[in-house]
């Protein structure tokens, strides 16, 4: 069994102190055993980059969100909604290994109410369903027995017509998210891996059996669950994966909970990220070989090296195939 999270320093901003939320958070990690500092944190610069990366995950900066945006974010959701931004995860592929920039501290909002308050907004403003992705740039669920933040916006979500929440999660962590009033508008989702890359390239998260341990007591307090699959590495062919819903099946021996779903999203990396990780995970063995893959430029000139679009569409068709196979009863929400 994986213990909680506890960072070593959290950082309390001046403008975090404006927030009473700031003094209650503080003293829940102090009470961890974290040490609590007032200001921002500074990293010595003689440490190497593997060295400043691993004491950034160990931060944890007490701050505001000023100007809350809701990006968009799809395929996952309509938008963002951030009440963190970063996670103690040292997952190699990650993008927030790019995301977070040179120190990827874990941020935490205290400004919760009012960023609460703009997507209600937002929803009233707009016409139909809307959803949030809570998880777009970090992990709350690692947080929320020191912050309440993700609670909120549980039953925050409940209450607003049309307005759903989404999170996905690699943390088990999850006893604060049970018997909340949801009302099933929050989708709980647990970010999965096949076990063999996950001992590889996974680091400061659960093990993929108690992330689908930790599934199953949240469908069990009656949320619709999801599996985010990824990234899903082509290299050695869909077998990996066959055996990860196998064991998603043997998880939920009874079946898995009405309207569960998949996602899938295959390895990519950018220029910027491959240089972030391979400084950070020195002889790291991620398949980062541009010359194997093709290159998509973004809209502001800079791109990412994806698999080629037939061996995409190959496995594509394979994965879904094998999903309606042995998990028949799961909704399968892309691929891409």
């Amino acid at each position: 069994m994986s213990r909680p999270f506890v960072p070593r320093t959290v950082y309390v901003t001046d403008k975090a102190l404006k927030y009473g939320d700031a003094a209650r958070i503080a003293e829940a990690f102090r009470q961890a055993g974290s040490t609590i500092v007032r200001g921002t944190p500074r990293l010595p610069r003689h440490l190497t980059p593997a060295a400043r990366y691993a004491r950034a995950k160990s931060i944890v900066v007490l701050t505001v969100d000023e100007r809350p945006f809701f990006r968009n974010c799809r395929p996952s959701a309509d938008y963002e909604i951030n009440l963190v931004r970063g996670c103690p995860g040292m997952c190699e592929y990650c993008y927030l290994q790019t995301a977070a920039g040179p120190s990827p501290y874990t941020r935490v909002y205290v400004n919760v109410e009012e960023i609460l308050k703009q997507a209600g907004a937002l929803c009233r403003a707009r016409n139909g369903f809307i959803t949030f992705e809570a998880s777009s740039q970090g992990d709350p669920v690692p947080l929320e027995r020191y912050t309440g933040a993700l609670r909120r916006a549980v039953e925050f979500f409940a209450r607003v017509p049309d307005g759903y929440l989404r999170v996905v999660t690699k943390f088990t962590d999850v006893e604060p998210l049970l018997g909340l009033d949801h009302r099933k508008k929050t989708r709980v989702r647990f970010s999965l891996e096949a076990p063999g890359f996950s001992r590889e390239f996974e680091r400061g998260v659960p093990g993929v059996e108690e992330r689908l341990r930790a599934a199953a007591k949240i469908a069990e307090s009656g949320y619709p669950i999801g599996f985010l699959v990824a990234p899903v590495f082509l290299e050695v062919g869909l077998r990996p994966y066959e055996g990860l819903l196998r064991m998603m099946r043997e998880t939920f021996a009874n079946g898995l909970p009405e309207d569960t779903t998949l996602e899938f999203v295959t390895h990519r990396f950018t220029e910027r990220a491959k240089a972030f990780i391979l400084a950070r995970c020195p002889g790291s063995r991620l398949p980062m070989r541009e010359e194997s893959r093709r290159f998509r430029r973004g809209r502001f000139g800079t791109g990412k090296y994806l698999y080629p679009a037939e061996q995409l569409n190959v496995a594509r068709e394979a994965m879904l195939q094998m999903a309606a196979k042995i998990l028949p009863e799961v909704r399968v929400e892309y691929f891409v």
